[in-house]
């Protein structure tokens, strides 16, 4: 395979998708932006992750694939989405906590890419298993850590920090809004203590 793969690589992402469908992935073509989305469920933890044609890439004389996957986690998408309800007439995104990037080159014959694409989502999955969700979680729960402000209320609710946020909310009653993007409004705050008192006790 030379550039041929190149010019066919709507052949190799409706491979990817038969073979993720058949590894057990639950996949959706979105037909507007033309892209598959893939998501492994777990009672703890749920990856997801999106492939395109956009994904193959050729390098010289080799195509590489390179895309990433998403580690979260239900219970926290669902504190997100409470806190910061997604617009109606789109899906709700998943509070990424973790993420893990696939970049290979893909093999010449084309009888290997079975093989080849079983191996990237076997990879995804064992990258995902053998993470600590709590601690991933608890990395968005340290102040200005991240830029991810809404992750970081969504976490504090999630461990029941109701005192971190009821510090926050005071900080907004009195106009202070503690270095917080402008899309991160009071109610959303109030909102979390709410959800974090209630797992507090």
């Amino acid at each position: 395979m030379t550039a041929d793969m190149f010019a066919n690589r709507d052949t190799f992402v409706a491979k990817f998708a038969e073979v993720f469908k058949n590894a057990g992935w639950k996949a959706d073509f979105h037909k507007g932006e033309t892209y598959w989305g893939f998501l492994w469920s777990r009672p703890n933890f749920r990856v997801t992750t999106s492939f395109s044609a956009g994904a193959v890439q050729q390098r010289r004389e080799t195509p590489v694939v390179s895309f990433a996957a998403g580690l979260s986690k239900a219970e926290l998408d669902a504190i997100s989405e409470e806190l910061f309800p997604t617009p109606q007439g789109y899906d709700a995104s998943p509070v990424i906590i973790a993420s893990y990037r696939v970049k290979e080159a893909i093999p010449n014959d084309l009888e290997d890419h079975p093989r080849f694409i079983r191996s990237l989502s076997e990879k995804i999955i064992q990258w995902a298993s053998i993470q600590d969700i709590e601690a991933c979680i608890r990395n968005f729960a340290t102040p200005w850590e991240t830029e991810k402000q809404l992750t970081h209320l969504a976490a504090l609710a999630y461990f029941g920090d109701f005192i971190t946020l009821m510090e926050y909310q005071e900080m907004f009653k009195r106009g202070k809004r503690a270095n917080f993007y402008p899309m991160i409004e009071a109610e959303m705050i109030d909102r979390a203590v709410n959800i974090a008192i209630e797992r507090a006790f």
